[in-house]
């Protein structure tokens, strides 16, 4: 395996390990003013991380696990909506950033309102109801917001991602 593999293979492994805590930690520390089901979505900066540094399918294979944990530890509704909300970000993120290479935190302000799309939309189908939409301009609201704070947080840890990857090309 040459070097290049194997420090994207250790930030992946890391990168995953990051989304995992902080989806966790995220599940315990909720602020009590936060509107129901507003994050702030901190496992996102490891996903475009990955997509950045490590590629699409790495990224990918991150949200699919992430929402797997969210399984293991809040049941399956949690599950629906992680990986429903997960999987629209995702790519509605790969294709904007592959495509206009956007600032990072416009980039992460339309993630985490696609986020909040593909959540309205599985609510919608577990409840058997389109009155769950109505509530879609609240959580749009805190995701502009949980974007630019996600945002400014990957802008500051980019550099270290560098660093990690320093010496081999992309």
């Amino acid at each position: 395996m040459k070097s290049i593999d194997i420090r994207r293979l250790a930030l992946a492994g890391l990168l995953l390990a990051a989304a995992l805590s902080l989806t966790a930690a995220e599940s315990l520390l909720l602020p009590d003013f936060l509107p129901l089901g507003a994050r702030l979505g901190l496992a996102g900066v490891a996903v475009m991380l990955a997509m950045m540094k490590c590629g699409g399918k790495t990224a990918f294979a991150i949200v699919l696990l992430k929402s797997v944990f969210v399984l293991c530890t809040r049941g399956f509704s949690a599950f629906v909506m992680s990986a429903g909300g997960g999987i629209l970000s995702f790519f509605a993120m790969l294709l904007i950033y592959r495509k206009a290479k956007p600032s990072y935190i416009l980039l992460s302000v339309c993630g985490a309102l696609c986020h909040n799309i593909g959540q309205t939309l599985c609510a919608s189908l577990l409840l058997g109801s389109t009155a769950v939409f109505w509530y879609l301009p609240v959580l749009a609201v805190c995701g502009i917001a949980a974007g630019v704070c996600t945002g400014v947080i990957l802008r500051a840890v980019m550099p270290l991602a560098d660093k990690a990857l320093q010496g081999s090309a992309k």
